[in-house]
């Protein structure tokens, strides 16, 4: 049932105006990266005023501290300056090759401790970790796979295997019904 809602549901009009909008701003930040790769500081600025809320809301849903997500986020932007010459050899879309910086230095942070509540609970870190960037993100599924080097057969495969583990759950029919329609369009 729920490969026949992906594969033949009814296409979202919003997704192909999102998609236009993910992709003009995919370009712009790319082309930010590639000035930071050769020192341009301005580049660094323009790219930080436009993605730190969402790299700040990634970082803090994971450290769960506020005053360590601030922290994190210098040593990001930090990093991906240093970094940046790496940009174009990874394949990945700049909003990809972000959050995978973001998300392994808030992994290696020392004061983790990421919540649970008895739906996610049940889930495995895998599964956790791909929902978390397929709706809380805003990921792609090619995307997902990029940042965990995996094929995207395997993110549809775990988001399908997470859903039926939630489908027991009592707050699955609260809190993942509309979760559920979000993660669909991005199929889309």
């Amino acid at each position: 049932m729920l490969s026949a809602m992906i594969r033949f549901g009814p296409p979202n009009p919003r997704s192909v105006v999102i998609k236009d909008a993910d992709a003009d701003r995919d370009a712009r930040w790319a082309a930010w990266i590639e000035r930071m790769a050769k020192g341009d500081l301005q580049a660094l600025s323009s790219l930080y005023d436009e993605s730190s809320s969402a790299i700040f809301g990634l970082v803090l849903r994971i450290v769960n501290n506020r005053e360590a997500a601030e922290s994190l986020l210098v040593e990001i932007y930090d990093r991906a300056l240093s970094e940046a010459r790496t940009f174009k050899s990874k394949g990945q879309t700049a909003l990809t090759w972000l959050i995978v910086r973001a998300r392994n230095l808030a992994a290696d942070h020392p004061r983790r401790s990421a919540p649970t509540n008895l739906a996610t609970a049940r889930l495995s870190k895998e599964e956790r970790d791909i929902l978390e960037m397929t709706y809380l993100d805003g990921l792609t599924i090619r995307d997902v796979a990029a940042v965990l080097e995996v094929t995207p057969e395997h993110v549809k495969q775990q988001i399908v295997v997470a859903m039926k583990k939630l489908r027991g759950s009592p707050q699955r029919r609260r809190d993942l019904c509309v979760s559920a329609v979000g993660l669909f369009s991005l199929f889309g």
